[in-house]
């Protein structure tokens, strides 16, 4: 595992880059760590704090997952391991996000629902057209990361899910 300090010293870094240029998002991967740096959170940018999530890239199937949040003076670092494989459903291009095919419609899914692979997860409407989004693999649904309505980019986190 990384040392805390020297991922904190690495985060302000990366925060100080995509803060003096124009990046709205920034990725680097290496052999044991992924970094994603975003300045939007739920479509708003700020100004004073950046959430940041590190993932630890292990040999093994567990995953362990950390949660950076930064602000202008301090790093502040939550661990959360994992003994279960999470998959991360990402969006496959940009759009208007719904979980469901209308305002009265039952939602797609919902949190600790069991899907299967190639099962509508929600719908992205790009340039007028409705497009629905299938599941890639099968699991149970632990978070679902977008409000419903909410406009997201291409490769954005949508669902995260607990493989089986």
């Amino acid at each position: 595992m990384v040392k805390k300090s020297v991922i904190e010293s690495s985060c302000k870094e990366l925060f100080t880059l995509i803060e003096n240029n124009s990046l709205k998002d920034l990725y680097f991967k290496n052999s044991t760590l992924k970094i994603f740096l975003n300045k939007r959170i739920n479509n708003k940018i700020l100004n004073n704090e950046k959430i940041l999530e590190f993932e630890s890239i292990n040999n093994s199937i567990q995953e362990s997952k950390q949660n950076f949040i930064l602000n202008s003076e301090q790093c502040l670092v939550t661990a959360n391991s994992k003994n279960f494989d999470i998959k991360i459903i990402y969006a496959p291009m940009a759009g208007t996000f719904y979980r469901a095919s209308s305002h009265n419609a039952k939602p797609f899914i919902e949190i600790g629902d069991l899907i299967i692979e190639n099962q509508v997860i929600c719908i992205i409407e790009a340039m007028k057209l409705m497009n629905e989004i299938e599941s890639e693999c099968s699991g149970e649904i632990v978070e679902i990361l977008p409000n419903n309505g909410d406009f997201l980019e291409k490769g954005q986190a949508i669902v995260k899910l607990k493989s089986s």
